[in-house]
């Protein structure tokens, strides 16, 4: 199935949620340039959802810790969640979220928000 707004589309499968938001839009949020030299210019970001607040920033000491490089530190979202992002030693881009809303079946997968 599908959800969609005018700025973003979710596809839901089998306990994974793709997400499409317009590139500028999520580098913006990110607070990271699109390309450069050093950055990230492969358009993807990779999400972890977690179901408590505290976990967010509980992940995000564990990526400093192990070596990662922090692009937003732990805030509040507009939305009433929270986030953060990231990226590994392989410039890959990932955030982590908590969502008040999130239902996670038994596995953990998210199955909605």
């Amino acid at each position: 199935s599908k959800i969609s707004s005018d700025t973003y589309v979710v596809f839901k499968t089998a306990g994974v949620l793709l997400t499409l938001f317009p590139v500028a839009e999520m580098a913006a949020e990110m607070q990271i340039e699109l390309i450069s030299n050093d950055h990230y210019s492969s358009g993807v970001t990779l999400a972890v959802n977690v179901d408590q607040k505290e976990e967010v920033d509980k992940a995000i000491e564990t990526v400093r810790d192990a070596g990662g490089t922090i692009l937003r530190e732990p805030s509040d979202a507009f939305w009433g969640g929270r986030t953060a992002y990231f990226s590994d030693p392989e410039k890959n881009l990932w955030e982590i979220a908590w969502n008040p809303a999130a239902i996670f079946d038994e596995r953990g997968a998210m199955l909605d928000f």
